[in-house]
């Protein structure tokens, strides 16, 4: 339902990087790949209306990629959504299992760019051509600020014997 009616900004930006061309086939690839994210959250209503899709998956130990697709309802919800985010999505759950989160975003996806900036997310680079219609991306970085770090191996460890 969601990606049936994305917003029009969100349909560039998803069209852009993606292999299938009509929203079924995206919505069913996004389905396949369940299996690699940690999360995904549908955002609705209070009358049940699903307005968006929330969530990420482990591109390392401690590093997420994270991303949201939303409906032309999202207005209805972005209050809402911005203080879970804040305080569920971030505060208790990226917090607590990764030290870096990142979201590549269309250039051109204003309100997308804005709300990570309310998230605390920082916009870390600008990259040309990542688009198959020749799109710029940028990438924006949630860094955890009380970071949780492994020890490192053993000095006298050689990882390569």
């Amino acid at each position: 339902e969601i990606i049936h009616g994305l917003r029009a900004r969100d349909l560039v930006e998803v069209d852009a990087v993606r292999f299938e061309g009509s929203s079924t086939a995206i919505a069913e690839a996004m389905i396949a790949s369940r299996g690699n994210r940690v999360a995904d959250l549908c955002l609705a209503t209070s009358e049940g209306h699903a307005v968006a899709l929330i969530g990420g998956g482990l591109t390392s130990p401690r590093v997420a990629s994270v991303y949201m697709v939303a409906t032309d309802r999202w207005q209805e919800i972005a209050l809402a959504a911005t203080r879970w985010a804040k305080r569920d999505g971030i505060g208790r759950v990226l917090q607590t299992i990764v030290n870096r989160a990142e979201c590549r975003c269309w250039e051109g996806h204003t309100v997308a760019r804005r709300w990570l900036e309310r998230l605390g997310f920082q916009l870390e680079g600008r990259h040309p051509l990542i688009g198959k219609h020749g799109e710029t991306f940028l990438t924006y970085a949630w860094l955890n600020p009380d970071p949780v770090l492994d020890a490192p191996p053993n000095e006298g460890d050689d990882p390569c014997a």
